[in-house]
């Protein structure tokens, strides 16, 4: 059966975000209401449309939530055959979660197992808390992320449910949420790292002899936001999504690393989406691979 064990495998099925239904709701994220949207939503659910059709003119079949979902990599992981879903560090976002429910049971359905991560208390030191992008698929391997949005109780959790992993762990600092704006796997053997965090000496094992395409702070453009407080930092620009070995989506703002990239060997697809700081989430963090192989 076919599944999701990588970051790079050929890309089959795919869920894309979406803001539509967001009136419904009162609050976008832990940090933010939902009234912030209504000056952006057109563009921004335009992006994701756009993105939808350049996914399935590259042969992608693509899911989208039933209901606002836009993070949609937070909610959950794909593990091999398995869909995880996150013990998700903040009680609002965990509202998301129903809106994908149709497109897991479709994949439990073909043969998927599907389990879910205990459901936080959110008042207790004991919490187990792991988004699911805070976890990083290597094949037999997974790198996972503890930050403001995964605690040491996510990762044993997580390792307890994948013994036969060999799995590592990098400690971020607790303003970064998520490992996909500081480690980006984009093909087997090759990987973007965010130089600003991490430097040679503290390189995750499983990337001693990869490799190595050191971001910096010049090879990002920062999009100016439209909001201040309590959003994605210029290095969102860095996450991208790839389609396979060689080819990966970029967000078409990102003009000088398409040009890095693209000197390393690699072909880019530029992607049309904006407000990717505000709503704190490039192409990665509004995806989630289902099916790649």
């Amino acid at each position: 059966m076919l599944c999701s064990r990588d970051e790079w495998s050929p890309l089959r099925e795919i869920i894309v975000g979406t803001l539509k239904g967001f009136q419904k709701q009162d609050n976008y994220s832990e940090y933010h209401t939902t009234e912030f949207i209504y000056d952006i939503f057109v563009e921004a659910e335009e992006g994701l449309n756009k993105f939808v059709n350049i996914l399935e003119s590259n042969n992608v079949k693509v899911y989208r939530p039933n209901g606002m979902c836009y993070n949609v990599r937070d909610c959950a992981v794909v593990i091999d055959d398995v869909i995880v879903e996150g013990s998700m560090r903040y009680e609002k976002e965990y509202g998301n979660l129903p809106t994908l429910k149709k497109i897991f049971f479709e994949k439990w359905s073909e043969g998927y197992t599907w389990i879910s991560g205990p459901k936080p208390s959110w008042n207790s030191e004991f919490d187990i808390i792991f988004d699911g992008a805070n976890i990083c698929r290597l094949g037999d391997n997974l790198l996972i992320a503890t930050n403001e949005t995964a605690n040491r109780y996510g990762r044993l959790w997580l390792e307890r449910q994948f013994p036969n992993k060999t799995i590592d762990y990098i400690s971020l600092r607790d303003n970064i949420s998520h490992i996909d704006t500081t480690i980006v796997p984009i093909s087997e053997g090759t990987v973007m790292i965010n130089a600003n965090r991490v430097n040679k000496d503290n390189v995750p094992v499983f990337f001693k002899d990869w490799d190595i395409i050191w971001i910096h702070d010049e090879d990002i453009i920062e999009e100016r936001p439209v909001i201040e407080d309590k959003i994605a930092g210029k290095m969102i620009g860095m996450n991208t999504l790839s389609l396979n070995h060689n080819t990966l989506f970029v967000n078409e703002s990102q003009v000088k690393l398409m040009d890095k990239l693209d000197k390393k060997g690699f072909n880019c697809i530029p992607v049309p989406l904006k407000y990717t700081r505000e709503l704190s989430g490039g192409l990665h963090c509004c995806t989630l691979d289902l099916v790649r192989g």
